[in-house]
């Protein structure tokens, strides 16, 4: 079984760039963890712009299928101002960008380093290689919730004891040791670096973080998640883990979200791409659409969305009706994006609204009698919407 890695690294470069992006040219490492994408970021000018509120844009949005408009609702959402405006202080902090430091070795490199993205790096890498007890929130005030809601999924698909959750936390950036285990792994085991250098390394960049007004406290610092299949990959036999940044939900909770919904939404979305890895159903929009295209991913994402919404209002699940997650899903889903050409192209807005509807509306058909429907029911169901939520071209 091929390695398969999805993620909102992509998603979240998409909302900074312009709706035309033309395909970005990556080397075979950094297809895995979608950070090469970071370089682009060094010629972005981002500057600070007044956005209307989305409530007010959304406030006459009908959300059903004879509504959608593909291009609607892609640009100047809260959360992409979110985005935006924790990459701004960032790149304005003279300790944010960029770093002395070369990249480790690999092609269309940048010439230097830069220090968020050296931190987005090892971070991704230590939520990766981290097998240790686990905790959510920076403060560990999730863990209880978190870990009661994969039981829930673990039981409601069948897949006891098969996927590792993992938090992802600003704290560890300031974690010696967790910072040279990370440098250490095989992850940059062709970097050429001795023990004694990653020492060096981790305390300047350590020092760094001592002197910089926003690093590593930003949001952005801990702001993956993702779910991966392993096997065969980084030395793991069998393998497979979802990864959640405390960042990321302060940012979905930040445009006005329960954080609770926020944590329940990130998990149930990154779960249903497990549903797929072990049903073979991304294969299937590969051999359809294309490896790596639009039309492929775009459909993997927006059944993620699907299932997820089938799972958090069903009976058995996570039991939320959906007046109570709709605004929250507004919120959430501003992460689509009107990048129709890009590999990583997840869906617009509203498309990834509908998915989410109809997932509901799934769930709701069998809510009387309280049954679980199988995934591959569950998957036949979204098929048979797909064309109408997302027409080919």
């Amino acid at each position: 079984m091929k390695t398969k890695f999805l993620g909102f690294a992509v998603l979240i470069f998409l909302l900074l760039i312009s709706c035309e992006t033309d395909p970005i040219e990556e080397s075979s490492l950094n297809k895995k963890s979608g950070k090469s994408l970071s370089k682009k970021l060094i010629d972005i000018k981002l500057e600070p712009r007044i956005i209307p509120d989305s409530k007010t844009l959304i406030r006459e949005i009908e959300f059903d299928l004879n509504a959608i408009d593909p291009t609607a609702f892609c640009e100047g959402t809260e959360l992409g101002e979110a985005f935006r405006s924790a990459w701004f202080d960032i790149w304005n902090d003279p300790n944010g960008a960029l770093s002395p430091f070369p990249y480790p070795p690999g092609p269309n490199r940048p010439p230097t380093w830069p220090w968020i993205w050296m931190l987005l790096d090892i971070n991704f890498v230590h939520s990766m290689i981290d097998d240790g007890p686990q905790y959510f929130g920076n403060k560990g005030q999730y863990t209880q919730y978190v870990n009661n809601r994969v039981r829930n999924l673990e039981k409601f698909w069948n897949m006891p004891n098969e996927v590792s959750v993992r938090g992802q936390h600003n704290e560890t950036m300031n974690d010696r040791d967790a910072m040279i285990s990370a440098l250490s792994s095989i992850w940059y085991a062709n970097n050429g670096w001795s023990p004694e250098t990653i020492e060096l390394i981790t305390d300047i960049i350590i020092g760094n973080n001592a002197n910089s007004e926003v690093l590593p406290e930003s949001t952005i610092v801990a702001s993956d998640g993702f779910a991966w299949d392993l096997n065969g990959y980084l030395g793991y036999d069998d393998l497979e883990i979802i990864v959640i940044g405390d960042g990321l939900v302060k940012l979905v909770a930040s445009v006005g979200t329960e954080d609770k919904i926020g944590w329940t939404t990130i998990l149930s979305h990154e779960w249903a791409h497990h549903v797929q890895f072990n049903n073979g159903y991304l294969d299937d929009y590969d051999e359809e659409f294309g490896a790596n295209t639009p039309e492929s991913t775009r459909a993997g994402e927006l059944e993620a969305d699907f299932i997820a919404s089938y799972y958090m209002t069903h009976k058995r699940g996570a039991t939320y009706n959906w007046k109570r997650i709709e605004q929250y899903l507004v919120n959430f889903f501003q992460i689509g994006d009107c990048s129709f050409t890009n590999p990583g192209h997840h869906g617009t807005p509203l498309q990834r609204m509908e998915a989410s509807k109809l997932g509901n509306e799934l769930a709701n058909s069998a809510q009387k009698k309280g049954k679980i429907l199988s995934a591959d029911e569950v998957h036949d169901a979204f098929i048979a919407v797909l064309d109408d939520i997302a027409p080919q071209p």
